[in-house]
């Protein structure tokens, strides 16, 4: 999509934007009653004047191993991201087995050691990674693997769930910043051949007795799940919000919403999404960022809105603005000061980052 094309999608958002703030907020509220004003009460957005893009760290279409300034290092598949509070963004390098971590000062790259299990197993092929506080490292490998690297070199492997049991990809920070929260869908086959299932959000913790992981769940309703997708459903992505509403991807493809009442409900049913594959919000929760299809887009005042994406002409990486760009993206992070939107681009095998404001 070229500029002048972003900029009548812009123009024609802002003459939709009252009607569509009214239709939201009638819908929200028929499930949230005056809940919803935190869902319905969405801002306008970044101005597509500021959404340059720049490469953090890694060579565009050069995919290996190597630590050093950020336009020298090199991924192979990197996926999850977190931001520190110290300033440093960690990437789960996937087909490299690693840990890495880029320095934001600079964009200098390098590798954070992970020891061996007790069983002598070594970390392999991880996809999420959270720091919490106290330095510890939350991994997600694996089909429902989680490693937990302690700061005096301890290692928790938590046992995988019950075998009708599935975590979803994901680990996610509480706005507390205290905890996390892991997804998780149980689905059992009846005689009949139909399938029941359960889901819930847990917080991240290993029972020291049973090795288990996973406590205090929240259940979501799975019958607030439409159909098709309510008879066999994964929890793809999901987002723990600072106004107190945990949003859930469906499937790829729906958006759904935990409140703090416990009520669940698919929301923005009248927007066309395609394969979510991450979702960060403001802390005002005003405006959720979405990676879609390789395309990095926003929903504001109900608005659904395009940012940047695979640039239809150029396939080569390039960095520029908004629609200028050629860009895949896949995982989000979103700066403290919410002037920066990080994201992993798998195409390209770089870190990259949106300016916001």
């Amino acid at each position: 999509m070229k500029s002048l094309a972003f900029a009548v999608l812009c123009v024609s958002c802002a003459v939709v934007f009252n009607s569509c703030k009214k239709e939201t907020t009638k819908a929200l509220k028929e499930n949230w009653g005056e809940n919803a004003s935190n869902l319905a009460s969405l801002s306008s957005g970044p101005s597509p004047n500021t959404l340059r893009i720049t490469t953090v760290a890694g060579q565009p279409f050069h995919f290996g191993y190597a630590d050093g300034p950020g336009s020298q290092a090199m991924f192979n598949y990197p996926l999850g991201i977190d931001l520190s509070e110290d300033g440093y963004l960690y990437v789960a390098d996937v087909i490299n087995d690693k840990i890495r971590k880029i320095q934001l000062s600079d964009n200098s790259v390098s590798t954070v050691s992970i020891p061996p299990a007790a069983d002598g197993s070594t970390i392999h092929n991880p996809y999420v990674v959270r720091l919490a506080r106290d330095g510890t490292l939350n991994i997600m490998q694996g089909p429902n693997m989680i490693w937990i690297v302690k700061t005096d070199g301890t290692v928790l492997t938590p046992d995988k769930p019950a075998a009708n049991a599935t975590l979803s990809p994901d680990i996610e920070r509480d706005p507390s910043g205290n905890f996390f929260w892991i997804g998780e869908v149980d689905q059992t086959v009846n005689p009949n051949n139909t399938i029941s299932s359960k889901a819930y959000l847990k917080k991240l913790y290993v029972n020291p007795v049973t090795n288990v992981v996973g406590s205090s769940p929240l259940t979501l309703n799975v019958n607030g799940i439409e159909q098709p997708d309510r008879s066999d459903f994964d929890i793809l992505d999901f987002y723990p919000g600072y106004n107190g509403v945990k949003y859930v991807v469906i499937n790829h493809t729906k958006l759904y919403a935990l409140s703090s009442a416990g009520v669940f409900t698919r929301i923005y049913k009248d927007l066309d999404l395609h394969e979510i594959y991450s979702i960060v919000s403001s802390k005002d929760s005003r405006t959720i960022y979405l990676a879609e299809s390789g395309q990095i887009k926003c929903i504001a005042d109900g608005v659904h809105k395009f940012l940047a994406g695979p640039n239809p002409k150029y396939h080569d990486g390039r960095n520029g603005f908004g629609s200028e760009a050629d860009i895949f993206a896949e995982k989000l992070a979103l700066s403290k000061d919410e002037n920066t939107l990080y994201f992993s681009d798998v195409n390209t095998g770089t870190i990259r980052k949106m300016q916001l404001k």
